[in-house]
C-alpha cells in the first residue's frame, strides 16, 4: 500500500531540499573551491528543476486534498428505527372465559373510569381479572351484577349488547416501544365522540398484548362504537424524544351488516350500568 504523505509535509521536504543544496554547494569538498558564480548558476538549476517536477504534484494533490475535503465531514444524523404499531379487535362473547392460573386485562366501557385514567395517567385504565390456579372462572359472575331479565330486554334502549371486544395491539421495532399512548373514541347515541388517552405498558419487539373492551351502560346515554385514534405516541427504549406514529387499527369478524351499532349492556353491572357521559 502506497502512503502519500500530506501536502504541508511535502512542502517542509521541498524547503530542506534546496537549503541542503545551497549548503552542499558551498561546504561540499568537490565544490567549496568553485568561484561563486559557478556555484549560484548550478544551485540555481538544481532548485528550478526541483521546483519544475515538484509544483505540478503539490497542485494535483491541493484540488483533491484541500480544496475537495476544504470542509470536514460531518457526523451523518443517526437513521430512526422503524417502528409499526398494530391493532386489531374482533367480537368475543361475554361472559368470558379464564382459563385456571389466567388473567384477562379488561377495559370498561364507563365514563368515570376512562376520564379518572385520562386525568390520573399513572392509575391506568386496565383491570386485570384473575382465575385461582385450581379451576377457571367466567367473568363477569354474580357478584358483579345479573343479566338483564326478559322483560327489560324488551323495553331496553337498544337490542341489548352481549358481548366485548377482544383486541391484541403488537408493536413492530428492533427496540423496546415505551410510553404507548392511543386514543379511544367512544360514539354515544347522541352523536358525539369521546376521547380518552389509554397507556399501554412496554412492548418488547415482537410481542402483543391482548385485552377486552367490554361496555358496562344499561341505562343513560349508550355508546354505540368504540373507536381508536389514527395516531399514537411512543418512544423507544434508548431514544429521548417521543414520536407520534399512525395507529394502524384493523376490525376482524366484524359482523357490521348483523350488528352495525353497539347496544346497552346486557349485563346489569353492579353501581355503573347508567352512564352520562357529559358529566364533568
Amino acid at each position: 500500500m502506497i502512503v502519500v504523505p500530506p501536502l504541508l509535509l511535502k512542502i517542509v521536504g521541498l524547503l530542506m531540499v534546496c537549503w541542503g543544496c545551497v549548503f552542499l554547494l558551498r561546504n561540499s569538498y568537490w565544490t567549496y573551491r568553485w568561484p561563486r558564480k559557478r556555484k549560484v548558476g548550478i544551485g540555481v538549476c538544481v532548485i528550478c528543476l526541483v521546483l519544475v517536477i515538484s509544483i505540478p504534484q503539490f497542485v494535483k494533490q491541493w484540488r483533491t486534498e484541500v480544496r475537495s475535503g476544504s470542509a470536514p465531514p460531518t457526523a451523518s444524523a443517526p437513521v430512526p428505527q422503524p417502528v409499526s404499531i398494530y391493532l386489531g379487535c374482533g367480537i368475543d362473547q361475554i361472559p368470558i372465559h379464564i382459563p385456571p392460573a389466567s388473567t384477562i386485562h379488561v377495559i370498561r366501557l364507563e365514563p368515570t373510569i376512562l376520564k379518572n385514567s385520562s386525568i390520573f395517567a399513572s392509575t391506568g385504565v386496565f383491570q386485570d381479572i384473575s382465575a385461582p390456579g385450581n379451576k377457571p372462572r367466567d367473568w363477569p359472575s354474580k357478584t358483579e351484577g345479573r343479566w338483564m331479565t326478559d322483560s327489560e330486554m324488551k323495553h331496553s334502549n337498544g337490542v341489548p349488547w352481549p358481548f366485548a371486544f377482544k383486541c391484541t395491539i403488537s408493536g413492530y421495532s428492533t427496540s423496546v416501544v415505551e410510553d404507548l399512548v392511543a386514543t379511544l373514541i367512544v360514539e354515544t347515541r347522541d352523536g358525539k365522540h369521546h376521547g380518552y388517552p389509554v397507556y399501554f405498558d412496554p412492548l418488547t419487539a415482537g410481542e402483543s398484548f391482548t385485552f377486552y373492551i367490554v361496555d358496562v351502560c344499561s341505562s343513560g346515554i349508550i355508546p354505540i362504537d368504540a373507536q381508536w385514534g389514527d395516531w399514537a405516541t411512543l418512544r423507544l427504549l434508548g431514544e429521548n424524544g417521543k414520536r407520534r406514529v399512525p395507529f394502524k387499527y384493523q376490525r376482524r369478524n366484524w359482523p357490521a351488516n348483523l350488528m352495525p351499532v353497539m347496544g346497552p349492556s346486557a349485563f346489569l353491572w353492579d353501581g355503573m350500568h347508567d352512564c352520562n357521559w357529559d358529566s364533568k
